[in-house]
């Protein structure tokens, strides 16, 4: 039986990017091992704190006690990056999984000791920002939807939901499973998960790819699409995957 199927073949660097795949589906899907959880002490209350405090997940100061306000905030994080299945508010809070610490500290700032969390990201978290996604949709339709009303792809009234991904690379895998052979313009929107207005839920319901996706649960706000960007199709109808080049410049435009 077949368990996994990812396509790197086209990215400048397949076997990192399948290794970095592979490792993100143990981190959201494995399970955390009680045994191995560490206490969170003042220090690391600080350095967690300093993380919420910069992605704008906790207000007001930074303290070295991971009460109840900081326990709410690292929540808010964890369900925004899909890690419930290595934190809970009611399981252990105290305590935390080495993974899950891992891999804050590798990609979302460096290790900083008491003054925490450092301010230069990762290449993960440049790449795969926890406040943009972006979405797939047919040129032509993008074209006759009104551009002064909020936007619906065609398949909301069947799905439910708009479907999205973390990370534009992704985009261009999904595109080639669905509409590699379906011949015309593609666009792919850029969106503000902050300044979405219908809620956004990370869900997984491909047993192909096997990651969490974004999902909207109504209308794209057109305030949220921050960009409009033409996807480049080889000759053979593969979408390649971002950036463009220089091209991908050219076909940018404001929604």
């Amino acid at each position: 039986d077949r368990l996994i199927d990812l396509r790197v073949d086209d990215h400048e660097d397949p076997v990192v990017r399948l290794q970095e795949l592979m490792a993100l589906h143990d981190l959201y899907f494995g399970k955390s091992d009680p045994a191995s959880r560490i206490p969170i002490t003042s220090d690391l209350a600080v350095e967690l704190q300093s993380l919420l405090v910069r992605l704008g997940y906790q207000q007001g100061p930074i303290t070295s006690t991971w009460d109840e306000a900081a326990r709410e905030a690292f929540w808010r994080f964890v369900g925004q990056e899909n890690f419930e299945e290595r934190w809970s508010p009611g399981e252990h809070p105290e305590l935390i999984d080495p993974v899950l610490l891992d891999f804050i500290r590798r990609h979302f700032g460096a290790h900083s000791g008491k003054s925490g969390v450092g301010s230069e990201y990762s290449g993960y978290a440049r790449q795969f920002p926890a406040d943009i996604i972006y979405h797939i949709t047919r040129a032509e339709y993008y074209a006759a939807q009104p551009p002064d009303r909020p936007y619906l792809p065609e398949a909301y009234a069947k799905d439910g939901f708009i479907h999205c991904t973390r990370g534009a690379d992704l985009m261009a895998t999904v595109a080639n499973k669905h509409y590699r052979r379906t011949p015309g313009d593609f666009l792919m929107l850029v969106l503000s998960t902050r300044a979405l207005t219908s809620p956004l839920k990370y869900e997984s319901f491909d047993a192909e790819l096997p990651f969490p996706f974004p999902h909207i649960y109504g209308p794209i706000n057109r305030d949220a699409i921050l960009e409009v960007v033409k996807m480049k199709r080889a000759s053979d109808g593969t979408f390649l995957v971002p950036p463009f080049a220089d091209e991908h410049n050219s076909g940018n435009q404001r929604p």
